[in-house]
């Protein structure tokens, strides 16, 4: 925290990694205001962003008091496919709208632009160009959907 250059701290699936416990709650707390001599002084000035499937889980209640919570909606394919054929440009990876959204609908229902960009980054470093039989002959950005964890 002593540098000047902005870090910005990213805890995700903080509801699940919490259980019972309330450390990780509590020591965030603490980073965004410390108290001192009895007054309470802001000593965060980098952005903590904490994301979570259950937002009500009754861990997270002391959080949601000192957070500026936001909602996001699961976006829609076209606005998926969008942002990776921008994402494509910049990088210059070469590709067209329908194998990116054959990529869209191959790493799962949810449009999960994270898996999208780790299959985008692994082709391009095999200097690949994306197409829709590339997309249909890759096993990167599959989830394994076919065990539940009570199975494992």
């Amino acid at each position: 925290m002593a540098d000047s250059k902005p870090n910005c701290l990213v805890i995700d699936e903080i509801d699940g990694a919490l259980g019972d416990g309330k450390g990780a709650v509590e020591v965030i707390l603490k980073m965004v205001s410390i108290e001192r001599k009895g007054h309470k002084t802001a000593s965060l000035s980098r952005p903590v962003i904490c994301i979570c499937n259950d937002l009500y889980a009754p861990a997270l209640r002391p959080l949601r008091q000192v957070a500026k919570v936001h909602i996001f909606v699961q976006p829609t394919v076209s606005r998926v496919v969008s942002r990776l054929k921008y994402i494509c440009n910049m990088e210059g990876l070469k590709t067209n709208s329908t194998a990116l959204a054959a990529l869209t609908e191959y790493t799962g229902e949810m449009c999960d632009i994270r898996s999208c960009l780790n299959t985008l980054q692994f082709l391009n470093k095999k200097n690949q160009t994306l197409n829709v039989f590339e997309i249909s002959s890759q096993v990167v950005g599959q989830k394994d959907m076919s065990r539940s964890i009570f199975d494992i």
